[in-house]
């Protein structure tokens, strides 16, 4: 067995790891369903599931999403990993964290920064709920559809209430603190019953990082 460290501590080749795929998460989630949470069934699934990997890559992608969904000192975790590390993967300690945080928890000075003041309604279209996890909601997934240039922001619009408004570029559109109000594209309809609070965004491609802070899923909606 190989001896991998945390998996905040790891870098791919010099890249930061970027979160697991919604495919790999849906995977680790069916061990954990069909071993009802027994933890020597989840392994030998793992271990068997390990066994037909060849590529060093998806191995590592399902170590991945084992981190996110069972923690990186779980065995299935481990299992996944050592399995890349024996085909060759180099994975070495970090020299930066694999976790990209939100907004609000990244100090001050690299936070997204702007002047701009929302003077009138701003038009958005509904989408439906949206899984935080898989980055799926109504029409498309975030994670693989838009996650190239697309950022989630967090909306507070009433006490612990909060929505999704996405943007169709790599930044949010607002610095957190600022106060708008949104229309429905189509209707005209005034949305929310008043003013709202940027409190958050993060990058589309990590959008799990919310779920500790608003759940696993929230309303999502995207500028128009």
């Amino acid at each position: 067995m190989y001896n991998i460290p945390s998996f905040d501590d790891f870098v791919l080749e010099g890249l930061v790891l970027e979160a697991a795929s919604s495919k790999d998460i849906q995977r680790i989630q069916d061990i954990v369903t069909k071993s009802n949470g027994d933890e020597n069934k989840m392994l030998t699934l793992a271990n068997t599931m390990c066994k037909l990997i060849t590529d060093k890559n998806k191995a590592l992608d399902r170590g991945l999403a084992a981190d996110q969904i069972l923690g990186s000192d779980h065995p299935v975790t481990k299992v996944f990993l050592d399995r890349a590390s024996a085909l060759g993967m180099d994975v070495a300690k970090s020299v930066a964290s694999s976790k990209v945080l939100p907004g609000s928890q990244r100090p001050s000075s690299e936070q997204f920064k702007s002047t701009r003041q929302s003077n009138r309604p701003s038009p958005i279209l509904p989408c439906g709920k949206v899984n935080l996890q898989t980055g799926k909601n109504k029409y498309f997934s975030y994670k693989e559809d838009w996650h190239l240039n697309s950022t989630l922001e967090v909306w507070e619009i009433g006490y612990k209430e909060w929505v999704i408004v996405s943007t169709a570029g790599s930044t949010p559109i607002y610095q957190i603190g600022t106060e708008a109000y949104f229309s429905h594209d189509q209707t005209g309809r005034s949305m929310f019953k008043g003013s709202c609070k940027l409190v958050d965004y993060i990058e589309a491609a990590h959008c799990e990082a919310l779920i500790p802070l608003y759940g696993k899923s929230l309303s999502c909606y995207v500028y128009k």
